[in-house]
């Protein structure tokens, strides 16, 4: 299936220079753009059409060495044929997956570049860099039509080879269900005959998560996982609400904390959202959820070990994972004092009556060197 492309008068095309780039950029462009071209995914253009390419921050590589081109004039100026594609909702994906406990997804490497365009829509695609004009010869990437070009193409595909019942996917994303071991590896099997498997990894249902801000991460941990729970019942929650369920946490302390019963400031916002829910809590530990999860599919000596060294050298995983590893420093004699007020003890405690109280906090204050105490409420 060849993807066509309509334009309006040659008037109105957008001719643009190329964006200035550091000598490293530069370097790093004219290397993808050779690339492109030995595949025959590019090719030299004398296109009217020029638009700038640049590099972005690729998150995985840690670099900027993504190749992007602005495509944002052609955009304005094309006037495709209307694409009113669905894309699935995870909402959707949920329930066509009741009752499944397998779980296997695939990318499909460069997707877009599999779908060519018609010789005579290439000069469309014109783009320029600091050293050459080219043009695509394939589906590129910031086209405004092209995500929904590509989820129209595989949609099709697994509607025509008859695998909708436990196939679905989300552009180049696919997702194969099944509710048994022995029914995943033949709903994988036939798939294989209609595509190449690029990977595959087991994956849960659904997935939510939510970035914590600077103020939430100075928090306690228990106020941490309080907020987790709040978080994902709130994204849930046409799920949830009238529903008995449990949540399986890490967190030991919350297997025997009521935490709906919690009237402390700290938690107290959450408590109220949290009450209209009818659940419980159970402990869970960590490492032998991971033990679970991995070993049935993974087997190598010191695996676990491996993981945690891997982690803990993982930049990413160290700016993150803020709370682990702290070191403390090591203990010694304090005292005793030589004169007044050269050392001196401070406790502070609050949460006294939560709303029905104005004095929040009580402030013990007591001098080493005699008995000076000082008592304040605020």
């Amino acid at each position: 299936m060849e993807k066509k492309s309509s334009t309006k008068s040659i008037r109105e095309i957008f001719l643009k220079k190329p964006y200035r780039c550091s000598l490293d950029d530069r370097e790093e462009i004219e290397k993808q753009i050779d690339q492109l071209l030995k595949k025959e995914l590019i090719e030299e253009s004398y296109s009217p059409f020029a638009a700038p390419v640049t590099l972005a921050f690729k998150r995985d590589e840690g670099k900027k060495s993504r190749l992007c081109i602005d495509f944002r004039d052609l955009n304005k100026i094309n006037v495709p044929q209307p694409q009113p594609q669905p894309f699935p909702l995870i909402e959707d994906l949920m329930v066509k997956t009741i009752n499944c406990k397998y779980f296997t997804t695939l990318d499909i490497n460069s997707a877009f570049w599999s779908i060519p365009l018609r010789i005579s829509d290439r000069e469309k695609t014109g783009f320029v860099t600091q050293e050459g004009h080219y043009q695509w010869t394939c589906l590129p990437f910031g086209l405004k039509t092209s995500l929904a070009i590509f989820q129209r193409i595989l949609t099709n595909i697994i509607r025509k080879h008859n695998l909708s019942n436990y196939v679905m996917n989300y552009i180049d994303d696919i997702l194969v269900f099944s509710k048994t071991f022995d029914d995943d590896m033949d709903h994988l099997s036939k798939r294989n005959k209609e595509w190449t498997q690029n990977g595959g990894e087991i994956k849960p249902v659904a997935y939510f998560s939510k970035k914590l801000n600077e103020s939430q991460k100075k928090k306690k941990t228990i106020f941490l996982e309080c907020l987790a729970i709040k978080e994902s019942l709130k994204f849930w929650q046409h799920w949830l609400i009238g529903n008995s369920f449990t949540i399986y946490k890490d967190h030991k302390p919350l297997e025997n904390l009521n935490i709906k019963n919690r009237t402390d400031d700290e938690l107290g916002d959450m408590t109220h959202y949290l009450s209209q829910y009818n659940f419980v809590i159970k402990y869970n530990p960590g490492i032998n959820q991971i033990e679970s999860k991995i070993r049935p599919f993974y087997t190598a000596p010191n695996l676990l070990d491996n993981i945690k060294l891997i982690c803990r050298q993982c930049e990413v995983c160290i700016k993150n994972k803020t709370r682990l590893n702290r070191k403390y420093g090591l203990m010694s004699q304090l005292g005793p004092a030589e004169k007044p007020l050269q050392i001196m003890s401070i406790d502070t405690v609050g949460g006294f009556g939560g709303n029905r109280s104005s004095k929040k906090v009580s402030t013990l204050v007591n001098g080493s060197f005699h008995t000076l105490c000082l008592h304040f409420m605020l």
